[in-house]
């Protein structure tokens, strides 16, 4: 039977899962912007080719 792993074991890998998260986190928002803040329309589609995104270029200020 395989040992347990030690709290520091454990407290060491909520940290790193943290961590991920927080990384997850700040990509999604920056690709979020990158979308928002495009100059072309960008449409996302899954696997299957569904669109499950799109986004709109900003209108021109005139």
């Amino acid at each position: 039977m395989p040992n347990k792993p030690t709290y520091e074991k454990l407290k060491q890998r909520v940290k790193e899962l943290e961590q991920s998260e927080k990384a997850l986190k700040d990509s999604e928002s920056l690709f979020s912007q990158m979308l928002e803040q495009s100059a072309v329309s960008t449409q996302l589609l899954d696997p299957e080719g569904n669109c499950i995104q799109v986004s709109s270029p900003e209108k021109p200020t005139l």
